[in-house]
């Protein structure tokens, strides 16, 4: 979860200030293949999946939710569905 989170928010800072920083493919496919298991990975290059799941990106064929989460107990748990926040952010 946290190479998530530093992939995208820092491509949203990069772009922020005008740079365009490029995501590497195979830290980008590991990700994409563990935390978000239900995203097929021929869809597209893996730094556009990545972006597209997390609503910075547009693929065909890779919804975006805004309640996406992702799947952070073992792979071996997962029940085949994507995951969605049970709860909003900042709601109690």
């Amino acid at each position: 979860m946290a190479v998530t989170e530093i992939l995208v928010h820092g491509t949203d800072a990069a772009r922020a200030v005008g740079v365009g920083l490029i995501l590497p493919e195979n830290v980008c496919a590991r990700t994409v293949s563990r935390v978000f298991p239900w995203i097929d990975l021929t869809l597209g290059r893996a730094p556009e999946l990545l972006l597209a799941i997390t609503g910075r990106f547009s693929i065909d064929g890779v919804h975006s939710d805004p309640d996406w989460w992702w799947q952070s107990a073992p792979l071996v748990e997962w029940d085949g569905l994507p995951r969605l926040r049970d709860v909003k952010p900042g709601w109690a």
